[in-house]
């Protein structure tokens, strides 16, 4: 009996160290997210700016597959993450953004 008690209490302990370990990873994300809003001083600085976004998506992206009780409050940054993306993308294009044309090809 002793054994299953240590079993079952360090398998809690573990457990609770995932959840702790995912809620920090969620606050990390959201905290680049918010330092990613800041304009950068240089194009290199957006550049970076851009490939944090991307990270921090596929991230945000494991932690709901590992948890999927967290999506609701991912996806409102997610959908924002993917708007300045495909905003960046459309310009890089030349589509330029509203009223950008970005005809068939």
């Amino acid at each position: 009996r002793a054994s299953v008690a240590a079993a079952s209490s360090g398998t809690d302990l573990f457990g609770r160290s995932r959840s702790k370990l995912r809620e920090k990873a969620y606050d990390y994300c959201m905290r680049l997210v918010d330092q990613c809003d800041r304009k950068p001083e240089k194009k290199s600085d957006e550049d970076l700016v851009h490939a944090t976004l991307l990270e921090v998506t596929f991230l945000l992206d494991r932690l709901c597959a590992n948890n999927s009780a967290i999506a609701p409050r991912v996806f409102p940054t997610v959908k924002r993450i993917y708007g300045r993306l495909t905003a960046l993308v459309q310009a890089m294009q030349g589509g330029g953004g509203i009223g950008g044309g970005g005809g068939g090809g």
